[in-house]
């Protein structure tokens, strides 16, 4: 085990208030998986505490890619986060293109549909104080694999 690891373990840890996890054949992927959303809902508080404070009463957007798996225990931790602040998902809109799909491609140019109730949604787009969202659109329009990014845009229309 190198530093790196047994640091993310402790930060893992730290923030799921147990001892860390034991190390067996194959854990390894899952509990890098687990530190890195701790990772990422660290960052995701430290990036609201900031916002937060700036906006005062007014209405918050917030749109990235959060690294949030809904498909893996305990790599969940940045959008439950964002939502235990009253953030709402811009994918709650009525009015949904692609959201079957997941927001990640891997250079990918065809993409199989997320299983019910798994969403892969790495990129969201969510509000605080705001009335709701009428359209959301994971776009999946680029059709090489030459593309800068490996994952989709994310489009929301937002009522204020």
């Amino acid at each position: 085990m190198n530093d790196r690891g047994s640091a993310r373990d402790r930060k893992q840890s730290d923030f799921a208030g147990a001892a860390p996890p034991a190390r067996e054949v194959g854990a390894r992927d899952r509990t890098e998986h687990r530190a890195a959303a701790v990772d990422g809902a660290a960052q995701v508080r430290a990036v609201y505490t900031k916002v937060s404070g700036l906006a005062g009463s007014k209405p918050i957007l917030f749109g990235g890619d959060i690294n949030s798996w809904k498909t893996k225990a305990g790599s969940h931790a940045p959008f439950n986060y964002m939502t235990s602040k009253g953030f709402h998902d811009s994918t709650s809109a009525g009015t949904k293109v692609d959201s079957k799909y997941p927001t990640v491609n891997h250079f990918k140019t065809t993409l199989k549909a997320n299983a019910a109730g798994r969403q892969v949604a790495l990129d969201v787009v969510m509000a605080k104080g705001a009335t709701s969202f009428s359209t959301y659109e994971n776009v999946m329009k680029v059709t090489d694999s030459s593309r800068p990014s490996d994952h989709n845009m994310v489009v929301s229309d937002l009522v204020l």
